[in-house]
């Protein structure tokens, strides 16, 4: 009900605690607080397993389990063993006698944990699987076994 005069309403007595919006004001504050302290601890618990996973990287790159000079050795033994082929061992085979070589070796672990070496031969046809099963044999017998070998132009 208006006062004529002023104009105004009355005033009417209402103590903070009574009242309607300050108190969705404090229920919404205190769900703020409790929303803001699970994504303090989510955020705890996701820098932990950063700083885990941090420390991992960094110490397979101190100490790297397959060094270059290994595969450098690899290549260096595929290329030998290569050079001493006599080409009359493998008649009608599609190999460039005179450019042939180790492009690529590779290694590598399965989920077994077990170490896979493959070496990539260049200048012979894919699917010479005849002279790939001689240079596997010939590798197993310097040291390198279970070494997959493939070929390509």
């Amino acid at each position: 009900m208006k006062n004529l005069a002023t104009g105004l309403r009355p005033a009417v007595d209402i103590t903070m605690a009574e009242d309607p919006f300050i108190q969705q004001l404090r229920d919404e504050n205190d769900r703020l607080r409790d929303e803001k302290a699970a994504l303090e601890r989510r955020l705890k618990v996701f820098e932990t397993v950063f700083r885990k996973i941090k420390s991992r990287v960094q110490e397979s790159q101190r100490t790297p389990s397959w060094p270059k000079g290994r595969l450098a050795d690899l290549r260096t033994a595929v290329d030998q063993i290569v050079a001493k082929i006599d080409p009359q061992d493998f008649p009608g085979s599609a190999i460039n006698w005179g450019d042939l070589g180790c492009k690529a070796a590779y290694i590598g672990a399965d989920e077994d944990g077990h170490v896979l070496h493959l070496v990539v031969i260049d200048e012979a046809a894919p699917g010479e699987s005849e002279f790939c099963r001689h240079v596997a044999e010939q590798l197993a017998a310097c040291g390198w076994p279970d070494v997959e070998v493939s070929t390509k132009w």
